[in-house]
């Protein structure tokens, strides 16, 4: 029973009460079923008071201590809590209806029977705090300090979390289907098996934290930091990694079918087999990455940097790679049919075996490129550039090269039945028993060529 002499002395003002407190230290203070509605308590001292079913609506506790204070089934509907004091509080049934709990130190309290519409957490410092369960869905709750939090099986649908603290946060099973984690902290933060489906998870570092049993289909990763991180077979159809750092990530055998890659940093990642069929790619970086066996048909690689990147029997039919810059890459037994490969640099490449069955490789550069055994039949390859390329048994039938440069390129055994070889250059050229059955070389540059052995019958525009 709250005795009235001391709830006089609140009713004075936080000034006076604090005072009085601090003079008199009284052991235990019960202040139940006590009004103090409409009073100004900013600054006020209530650490460790019990406070149940207390009345505080429209109460000013701005900056108010109630660290520990026993708050079961009190009341603060449209009450001032700014900047004040809560942790470890008992929050029991306590209703905070269309309370401020604007930058509120909320630490170490249990959330889980109470109330949450109408209130205002933005800001709020909910460390440790028990949130188990607890219906947070489409709320702002955006810099709030959630560290070491427990959030499992919370329902945060549609929650506004952007720069939100989430370190060590316990959110498994939790529901974050469509929220907003921009810029999130998510230092050791737990999101097994939590439902993150079209979450925003822009500019987040994911390299502390575990990925096993997290469904990241449809999440938006872009500009996030995952250098290292382990995704291997993991299902990341359509997500949105643009802008993302994955630098030597592991993502074998993982499927990002139509996924956004555009702009990401790959460098030395690891794709082995992963699926990437209709993704976009364009002006990633993938320097020493391996996508051996990598499955990316229609995907949309242009103007990516591929140096030295490992593309050994990976599926790139009809991809889209003009301009990108592949010098020195492995494409040995790639294929690559249909293949948009226009202004593309492949200096030095590697495309032994390589299937380019009538892929466009206009004005690309493929000086110095080995393909051995490669078939280009029906390519276009306008302008093409391949000095000094190796292209010992490769099939060039019915292929478009006009114009295109061989100087000194080594072509035994070449199959250029039918091709179109008008204007090229073949100066210096190794044709050595190579098959030129009805090809055209009308205007071509043929100095120093050698014929030996070759087969020119039927030849169009010129003769020995």
């Amino acid at each position: 029973m709250a005795d009235l002499k001391i709830v006089q002395h609140i009713k004075d003002g936080a000034e006076h009460w604090n005072v009085w407190r601090e003079k008199t230290q009284p052991a235990e203070i019960d202040f139940q079923k006590v009004d103090l509605s409409g009073l100004n308590l900013s600054g006020v001292n209530l650490a460790q008071v019990n406070l149940q079913k207390a009345n505080f609506s429209r109460t000013d506790l701005s900056r108010a201590n109630l660290e520990e204070a026993n708050l079961s089934g009190a009341v603060f509907p449209e009450a001032n809590l700014k900047g004040a004091n809560l942790s470890r509080a008992i929050l029991n049934q306590t209703n905070f209806s269309q309370a401020n709990l604007q930058d509120v130190n909320l630490t170490g309290t249990d959330w889980r029977s109470l109330e949450l519409r109408g209130i205002n957490l933005s800001l709020a410092n909910l460390s440790n705090a028990d949130l188990r369960g607890v219906n947070l869905s489409g709320k702002s709750l955006r810099k709030i300090n959630l560290s070491g939090a427990h959030l499992s099986s919370a329902n945060l649908q549609n929650t506004d979390l952007s720069g939100a603290n989430l370190s060590n946060a316990n959110l498994s099973n939790a529901n974050l289907k469509k929220a907003n984690l921009s810029r999130a902290i998510l230092n050791q933060t737990n999101f097994n098996q939590a439902n993150l489906q079209d979450v925003n998870l822009t500019g987040t570092d994911w390299r502390s934290l575990e990925l096993r049993g997290i469904n990241l289909n449809l999440a938006n990763l872009s500009n996030a930091d995952l250098r290292g991180v382990n995704l291997s077979g993991k299902s990341l159809r359509k997500i949105n990694l643009s802008g993302a750092h994955l630098n030597g990530a592991n993502l074998q055998n993982t499927d990002l079918s139509g996924a956004n890659l555009s702009n990401a940093n790959l460098s030395y990642a690891n794709l082995s087999n992963a699926k990437m069929s209709r993704a976009k790619i364009r002006g990633a970086l993938l320097t020493k990455a391996n996508l051996c066996g990598a499955l990316l048909d229609f995907a949309d690689l242009g103007a990516t940097g591929c140096m030295m990147a490992n593309f050994s029997e990976a599926i790139l039919n009809r991809a889209i790679l003009n301009k990108a810059n592949l010098g020195g890459a492995i494409l040995s037994g790639a294929q690559l049919v249909g293949a948009e490969l226009c202004n593309t640099f492949l200096g030095e490449a590697f495309l032994s075996m390589a299937n380019l069955t009538k892929a466009n490789l206009s004005y690309a550069d493929l000086s110095g490129a080995y393909l051995y055994k490669a078939i280009l039949t029906q390519a276009t390859c306008v302008g093409t550039k391949f000095h000094h390329a190796e292209l010992q048994n490769v099939d060039l039938s019915l292929a478009i090269l006009k114009q295109a440069n061989f100087a000194i390129a080594q072509l035994q055994n070449a199959y250029l039945g039918v091709s179109d070889l008008s204007g090229a250059n073949l100066m210096g050229a190794n044709l050595q028993n190579a098959n030129l059955a009805s090809a055209n070389l009308t205007e071509a540059i043929v100095e120093y060529t050698n014929w030996e052995g070759a087969n020119l019958q039927g030849i169009i525009g010129f003769a020995l």
